[in-house]
């Protein structure tokens, strides 16, 4: 199985925790963006290193066979989530802040869509839904 992850750099340990177990489990990470800030010589001072990591993240949603989302997230999670929704990918949305799910300024109405599935427990019983249900 073949996965992508989205989230914030706030994010970052659960993303971590995340991957380690799916590949641990023999799943293929399509992209890790989280490279970006555990090697603080990659410098992300310019709109051709910016470019790169953009068009990294899309062909990893691309060639991912699901799309993990980790909110809350910042603005690339929600274009992430866009893409996602664009490619008809299967998108796990797992947070920590059940705010974003009260009709309010908290949630988009992209959360509501069909491609869109919602998680509302912990962290290991998510991970271990992924690997029961792909």
């Amino acid at each position: 199985m073949k996965f992508f992850i989205g989230s914030d750099r706030k994010n970052i340990e659960n993303v971590d925790y995340v991957a380690r177990i799916l590949k641990e489990n023999g799943w293929e990470h399509t992209y890790d963006w989280t490279i970006n800030i555990k090697d603080y010589n990659i410098k992300l001072d310019s709109k051709e290193k910016q470019k790169k990591v953009a068009m990294s993240a899309y062909e990893g949603i691309k060639n991912a066979d699901v799309v993990i989302l980790l909110f809350p997230g910042g603005k690339g999670t929600h274009v992430e989530l866009g893409i996602s929704i664009a490619l008809n990918k299967n998108i796990e949305v797992w947070t920590s802040d059940e705010s974003i799910y009260e009709f309010n300024q908290n949630t988009s109405s992209f959360y509501w869509t069909d491609y869109v599935k919602h998680n509302r427990v912990n962290i290991e019983k998510f991970v271990s839904k992924l690997l029961n249900n792909y």
